[in-house]
């Protein structure tokens, strides 16, 4: 039996997350990439399932039956301990809401039921907070100045390792029922579409809360219908670090007339014509917005329709 069960955290029972190279976590902000030993798992070679189930997965729930955060976890105790609502109290309260079965934290997991992905940096910005890992624009400025150059997660998902992870992800599909799809730019992807495409051609995404991100640049309401057609829930995260030309500045290649314009647009599909899709402005907090945060979250929450 855990030790303490208000310190238990749902995401190592359920939960996996993946880098733009491949590699995994136990989430997004955990500070270690799963590993065991000289091997580091990878979405490239690995089956999910056996990384769900790897030593460093096992050791890290022993962790916490035992009442202890493992250290690939200090931003959550970090951030407890400071009275903010951490990744582990998040998901514990969306346990609730999203009514999803309890978790037997005495028993070693099978299944995966949440999932966030990335299959690819393709993205048409620059973001100042960004790089080259999680940016095509950020590689190309990279090779032209001689950096380290990061390439494209996959560079062509009907490849033959293209297809293996296509298939690695449809043998965990049916047990889905959240998926964070991240970028680069989502609605430039063609892995993003063959992912999605698979899920609901297999009949699986019925199933599942479809969420993901954009820059708010790129208008995909012909998409965006297919998926909420699909789909039980489609939630969008629209990711604005600015208004007018400080949002221009920080989202190089970005023009905030035409984001604002679509932001609003988003709003009334999900107020008037999806009643399955939900659409929010989130922030990448940095120094260089900091000054501008007030003004930037002002205009979120009065004038902007959400």
């Amino acid at each position: 039996m855990p030790k303490d069960k208000k310190n238990l955290c749902i995401l190592p029972w359920t939960h996996l997350s993946t880098d733009p190279l491949g590699t995994l976590r136990p989430c997004c902000i955990a500070k270690d990439v799963i590993k065991d030993g000289d091997h580091t798992y990878n979405i490239k070679k690995d089956s999910l399932i056996d990384v769900l189930k790897s030593p460093y997965m096992k050791e890290l729930r022993d962790q916490f039956r035992n009442g202890r955060f493992p250290k690939t976890c200090q931003i959550c105790e970090l951030n407890e301990k400071n009275n903010v609502v951490s990744k582990r109290e998040q998901h514990l309260q969306w346990q609730k809401i999203r009514n999803i079965p309890e978790v037997n934290y005495n028993n070693e997991p099978n299944e995966i039921s949440d999932l966030q992905i990335i299959l690819s940096n393709k993205c048409n910005l620059k973001c100042r907070t960004c790089n080259a890992i999680y940016s095509t624009k950020w590689i190309q400025e990279s090779t032209e100045r001689g950096l380290i150059r990061y390439n494209q997660f996959l560079t062509e998902m009907d490849s033959q390792l293209g297809n293996k992870v296509l298939k690695t992800l449809h043998d965990i599909s049916p047990a889905l029922h959240h998926i964070e799809y991240m970028g680069g730019e989502p609605f430039l992807q063609n892995e993003f579409y063959q992912f999605t495409e698979q899920l609901i051609e297999s009949g699986h995404s019925k199933n599942i809360h479809l969420s993901f991100s954009s820059n708010a640049i790129h208008k995909g309401e012909e998409a965006l219908a297919r998926l909420c057609e699909n789909f039980k829930e489609v939630s969008l995260n629209l990711s604005i670090d600015g208004i007018g030309s400080h949002f221009n500045y920080l989202r190089h290649g970005g023009t905030w007339s035409i984001a604002e314009e679509n932001i609003k647009n988003y709003a009334y599909l999900a107020e008037k014509k999806f009643t399955n899709f939900s659409s929010v402005i989130t922030h990448t907090v940095s120094w260089l917005m900091c000054i501008m945060f007030q003004n930037c979250l002002k205009k979120s929450t009065e004038s902007l329709p959400f």
